[in-house]
């Protein structure tokens, strides 16, 4: 029978994030003796128990816990833990991400470490983020197309309509957590407006919010339109 293991030392490596918290004792045959006690690892995603000796000299290491991680999260999830994660965040991430594909941990992961900065991935857009990150106006145009599917013969190009609608349900979505998130706020909000005329002569504005938030300067757009029309005034020096 399994043992719930003891505490016996404080685990503060992020690789044990991608197991359940709770290990257990379980005794296993080695190649020199046999009802040898390992610790029992549950992964979190393929539910595999990844075992350690705990009668080795090694039995601290997390190198074959790594190796597994790596195996089912992908190298770049379990790389982003170790470089900007502590145990108690790559805990959290795995378990909201669930079990979605590896590119879902791995920029979570990679948002704690970028505080900011840009990112990038290679990883290819799926159905969903394709249909949120092309302009409408030109999925239908034969060069588009051509662009998009070298290579990759395979992509994902969804119709014009589908992409409209989806903008339209995510500015609804997100109007209405803006709004529900600027009640609660406890620092004052910023509007800034900026408008410009870009070089076909069609003016657009925008408006912009910025706060706040836990000591960091937090921006988005609420709304970016097309100007009707565009009234030019000479300045006299």
């Amino acid at each position: 029978m399994f043992q719930r293991l003891k505490k016996t030392r404080n685990l503060r490596s992020p690789i044990y994030g991608f197991y359940a918290a709770d290990a257990k004792i379980v005794d296993r045959d080695t190649q020199t003796a046999k009802d040898v006690p390992h610790e029992a690892w549950k992964c979190e995603l393929c539910g595999k128990n990844v075992y350690r000796n705990l009668t080795s000299k090694d039995k601290s290491s997390g190198h074959g816990l790594r190796l597994h991680a790596e195996k089912c999260f992908g190298v770049e999830a379990v790389k982003a833990a170790f470089e900007g994660a502590d145990l108690k965040a790559t805990r959290e991430m795995v378990k909201k991400a669930g079990k979605k594909k590896q590119g879902v941990l791995t920029s979570m992961l990679q948002g704690i470490i970028a505080k900011g900065k840009e990112i990038y991935a290679t990883m290819p857009l799926s159905n969903a983020e394709t249909r949120i990150s092309v302009p409408s106006t030109s999925l239908q145009t034969a060069a588009f197309k051509k662009l998009m599917k070298t290579g990759r013969p395979g992509t994902y190009i969804p119709h014009p309509t589908t992409v409209s609608r989806d903008a339209k349900i995510l500015f609804a979505k997100t109007r209405r957590r803006l709004a529900k998130k600027f009640k609660g706020l406890k620092s004052r909000v910023h509007i800034v407006l900026d408008a410009w005329t870009s070089p076909n002569h069609k003016a657009f504005v925008a408006y912009k919010a910025h706060w706040e938030e836990d000591g960091h300067l937090v921006s988005t757009v609420l709304d970016f339109r097309e100007l009707p029309q565009v009234r030019l005034t000479k300045v006299h020096v």
